[in-house]
């Protein structure tokens, strides 16, 4: 799976290592392959309805944004916020046997559950036992998403020692 499947990535690594080939045969490792670098990915779930989305920091280690004084220190970090409205739809129709019903088309802009309603018509079986099958089908899945990008920045500052100091963080 591709970044372990996260919707938002923000990745860089590299990695290095060592290997001996002598006599057309490998010797055994020197230096095992090793990865360096950052690996911000997130994942969550899509925005439905309005709301503040997620935020993908980017460390302050990344940015070289830390701080140290003495008796100060910090960082500050950047990030991105995505906001926006999402909407899923799909089209649905009940069958019966092999009678297509009407088709409707369906929208969700929550995770509510959402109640579906299909009118059957009447079957006469002149009183004998009749069985059809009943089901539906949901096809064309959209996902509609209008979205913005804020950026965002974080501060975070340590004033004084171990003992004796004040904290201050902006969220």
């Amino acid at each position: 799976m591709v970044f372990d499947g996260n919707e938002a990535v923000l990745e860089a690594k590299f990695g290095f290592g060592m290997k001996l080939r002598a006599l057309w045969s490998d010797i055994p490792p020197v230096i095992d392959f090793h990865y360096y670098g950052i690996d911000c990915n997130q994942n969550f779930p899509p925005p439905l309805g309005h709301g503040e989305g997620p935020i993908i920091p980017i460390p302050p280690s990344a940015t070289n944004t830390q701080f140290s004084f003495g008796a100060l220190n910090g960082f500050a970090q950047f990030g991105i916020r995505f906001d926006g409205d999402g909407t899923v739809g799909l089209d649905y129709q009940p069958f019966l046997g092999s009678q297509n019903l009407k088709k409707e088309e369906l929208s969700f802009s929550s995770t509510q559950p959402k109640p579906l309603k299909s009118d059957l018509p009447a079957i006469s079986g002149n009183g004998e036992s009749l069985e059809k099958n009943y089901g539906f089908i949901l096809e064309k899945p959209r996902y509609k998403i209008d979205l913005s990008l804020t950026p965002v920045v974080k501060v975070d500052v340590r004033i004084g020692v171990d003992w004796l100091s004040k904290h201050f963080s902006t969220d």
